[in-house]
């Protein structure tokens, strides 16, 4: 099984069903878009790169390949796993729609949906 690659473009359906498969990244990420939304859809365009930095004045420092494609934090990778796995823990089978749903819940509510 290969690893997810950074700086490739991946549609939001594509991620979380990677994911759901247990594809996993080399390292930790977090998902970026160019076309930020407040919600996810399924072909939202997303992109892994690297956590910001903090700098001395406690400013975020996005990696190079975010600030040169003008591209907007959506989830933290950790995040996004979790929401992930709590889905399929709750439902063997959870479809992409739902993990997008759930995706959606975490954002607005900072909790997991209950798919029961």
């Amino acid at each position: 099984m290969s690893n997810l690659e950074f700086e490739k473009p991946y549609t939001l359906e594509q991620l979380v069903r990677l994911l759901a498969d247990g594809v996993k990244a080399a390292s930790d990420f977090c998902v970026y878009t160019d076309e930020y939304e407040l919600t996810g859809i399924p072909s939202l365009t997303c992109y892994l790169a690297g956590y910001p930095e903090i700098d001395d004045d406690d400013e975020e420092l996005y990696p190079a390949f975010v600030r040169e494609n003008n591209l907007e934090l959506f989830f933290y990778g950790d995040q996004l796993e979790d929401v992930v796995r709590n889905a399929l823990t709750q439902k063997a089978n959870a479809s992409a729609s739902e993990i997008i749903d759930g995706i959606n819940w975490y954002i607005k509510s900072d909790t997991f949906i209950d798919l029961a």
